[in-house]
């Protein structure tokens, strides 16, 4: 049996794709708008029990047609709702922005969009309103479903998958089985771009570029122009970056055997440590803002913080909402276990390690007597 219990809607033309390219579209979650329905909170809140209120939903039990009308089948009856007319604000928005429309859309060229995609919510069961709570504090939610996502990529192998949602995208890389390309670059809706890299042939690298520039992803390389103008903005000062000042190391002049180096290649400022951050792909631009790369989970993403007050002077304020600002990420004062070591963790230790002290010598107290 599969492992996911809504039915992806697949578009006639999938085979055909959108942008030549068979293309899955992943929402996070369906919401149901009756509130005080005793199932909403019981059986349709569990992905384990979803499956006894397939044809037995109080809004589908007298439709005639109980073999469209049953919940497993909530893909395909949202979005031709919405084709039909039903007044659906956020797939309006999401296809006015993939065909990047500003003005009318006709009804044909909804139609042609979605004929050419596949669509599917992430999470396997229904929830009480349209909020989606972030993966780094609900990953057993979002895990306990994603071998039912596994089944969908694996039925429908598509090239392109399109997360709208930073959750879902939080745990699709979390996860590594599909290569993050980045966030598109449209208003209002957070959608990231991902390619499943398990169908043959692999994409070239002329075709990657190609896509990039359809979809207009935006670059994940913060730029150091970009990355004073973020913390200006995050810690509201417009000396935010100098406000990081180096940690002081007092050296004792008579107890110096060789000269000081006051130069090198060492980290000098926050700058040039988000940027090394970056490059090793622990930190990445995220639209706006900044965002943690794969693999980053919340105990790397507090042990980053907790890195960064150990290496520099840091702003007495404001730091913890400062650094949440930046990165669209709520930090804690979460336990971080004392032996804690993996991988990213001694990566991060290692970047840190190169940021320098401001050394200050004392003076010399030789006497020079007569």
């Amino acid at each position: 049996m599969k492992k996911y219990f809504f039915i992806p809607r697949i578009g006639e033309n999938y085979e055909t794709g959108f942008h030549g390219m068979k293309t899955l579209i992943l929402g996070s979650h369906f919401y149901c708008p009756y509130a005080d329905c005793r199932h909403l909170k019981e059986e349709c809140a569990s992905s384990a029990r979803i499956r006894c209120m397939d044809r037995a939903c109080p809004c589908y039990i007298d439709k005639n047609d109980q073999s469209y009308y049953k919940l497993s089948n909530s893909d395909t009856i949202e979005i031709e709702s919405y084709l039909e007319g039903f007044p659906y604000p956020s797939y309006d928005a999401f296809t006015y922005l993939m065909l990047n429309k500003r003005d009318y859309l006709s009804e044909d060229e909804k139609r042609s969009f979605w004929a050419q995609v596949a669509f599917t919510n992430y999470i396997q069961h229904y929830w009480p309103d349209g909020y989606t709570p972030p993966y780094t504090e609900n990953e057993s939610l979002f895990d306990a479903d994603y071998e039912a996502f596994q089944d969908v990529l694996n039925e429908l192998q598509p090239r392109v998958v399109v997360a709208w949602n930073k959750a879902v995208k939080d745990c699709l890389l979390a996860h590594g089985d599909l290569q993050f390309i980045g966030m598109i670059d449209i208003p209002v809706i957070s959608a990231f771009l991902f390619v499943n890299e398990g169908v043959e042939p692999k994409l070239s690298p002329k075709q990657r570029k190609t896509l990039v520039e359809k979809y207009a992803v935006i670059s994940d390389k913060p730029d150091v122009g970009w990355l004073r103008k973020l913390l200006e903005k995050s810690f509201n000062d417009p000396h935010a970056v100098e406000s990081f000042r180096l940690k002081m190391e007092y050296v004792d002049h008579n107890r110096l055997s060789v000269p000081l180096k006051r130069d090198g290649a060492g980290i000098k400022d926050i700058v040039t440590l988000l940027k090394r951050c970056a490059k090793q792909k622990l930190i990445v631009r995220m639209g706006d803002k900044l965002d943690f790369g794969p693999g980053m989970l919340r105990m790397h993403r507090e042990i980053f913080l907790k890195l960064v007050k150990e290496h520099f002077d840091v702003p007495t304020k404001g730091i913890n909402a400062g650094f949440s600002r930046m990165f669209g990420y709520e930090f804690s004062h979460c336990q971080i276990p004392e032996k804690a070591d993996d991988s990213k963790i001694r990566l991060m230790r290692s970047i840190f390690s190169q940021v320098r002290k401001k050394v200050m010598v004392s003076p010399s107290h030789d006497s020079h007597g007569g």
